[in-house]
């Protein structure tokens, strides 16, 4: 899962102070962190959160590249082919690695792969998800 590694860097030395956050994160979390650290209350439409208030075990990213969808979670990633074939894998820092897995509980992962991504796809496509406030 090396080639989904996407660094991103929030230069703002007045406001939080350097390190590394290692959690597992995607492009929607990106939002929310930012409203976060400018401090506040608010509320947000966003599927995504405040990455810096996610243990490092509890990330969770979705990813789609052409016909294939994944999530990833931790050191564990599900990906869903073309042909609606299912892999399950470990990474761990550069490496990945195909794992076995029992069929009923990889059955259940792809159902919960499979429902997020369609979700997500409704809310966007139909224009359906709206501004918590009502705006």
């Amino acid at each position: 899962m090396t080639g989904y590694r996407v660094p991103c860097l929030f230069y703002a030395p007045s406001i939080i102070p350097a390190r590394r956050v290692s959690t597992v994160a995607c492009q929607t979390d990106i939002a929310p962190t930012l409203l976060a650290m400018l401090g506040g209350s608010y509320e947000h439409g966003f599927l995504g959160r405040n990455i810096l208030a996610v243990a490092p075990g509890d990330g969770f990213a979705m990813m789609r590249e052409y016909k294939r969808i994944g999530a990833v979670a931790a050191e564990r990633a599900l990906v869903l082919m073309p042909g609606k074939k299912l892999a399950f894998f470990k990474t761990d820092g550069p490496t990945i690695k195909k794992i076995p897995i029992e069929a009923k509980k990889l059955e259940r992962l792809k159902l919960r792969l499979l429902s997020y991504h369609a979700l997500a796809n409704h809310l966007y496509f139909t224009g359906s998800y709206q501004d918590p406030s009502g705006k």
